[in-house]
């Protein structure tokens, strides 16, 4: 039996550094984490196992799988398995510091190189509102694709952290439509 690829759950990917409130996001926007280390996510020939899985009900009613992945390694191949099967990916990046724009600038550049920014959004957690930092995350994002969102969001906050998934979900097929 074929399968209505809009009623099937979808996925979004928490992607980034360590310690950038990945799994905070998470746990903030529902308190049913399971840790999964059998999951993994391929990065060009390594293996790496997936942090956690969690699910966040839309307005609409639908599903939404959430998963944090571990952090990615500096060299990866342009072959990489890990990010095709989510409808979006979040870049989680630290705005309190210049280390912060550093590992964005590491990341956006990962994500640029495998052709993943068309369903990219990048929330910047520990911000302080219109800070140099800030500024310099969201031009980098910017030169990048102009189009990819870029939010000020707390990873504590579950109100700030769905915000960051509908802005995820902004394309009308990465969201499923319930029967």
């Amino acid at each position: 039996m074929r399968v209505n690829p809009f009623l099937q759950l979808r996925q979004v990917r928490f992607v980034g550094p360590s310690h950038v409130g990945k799994t905070t996001a998470l746990l903030a926007l529902t308190h049913q984490v399971r840790y999964e280390p059998s999951a993994v996510t391929v990065v060009g020939d390594e293996v790496r196992a997936v942090s956690e899985v969690g699910e966040w009900t839309a307005p609409n009613g639908a599903v939404v799988s959430v998963v944090t992945a571990s952090e990615l390694p500096v060299h990866v191949s342009r072959h990489s398995g890990s990010l095709p099967r989510a409808a979006a990916t979040v870049l989680w990046v630290d705005g309190s510091d210049r280390a912060g724009y550093a590992q964005a600038r590491r990341w956006v550049d990962l994500l640029a190189g495998h052709r993943s920014t068309g369903t990219l959004t990048v929330a910047i957690n520990h911000a302080v509102g219109d800070s140099p930092v800030v500024r310099d995350i969201t031009t980098l994002v910017r030169c990048h694709d102009a189009t990819i969102p870029v939010l000020l969001a707390d990873a504590r906050s579950g109100v700030a952290v769905v915000a960051v998934l509908e802005a995820a979900l902004r394309d009308p097929l990465a969201l499923p439509r319930t029967a």
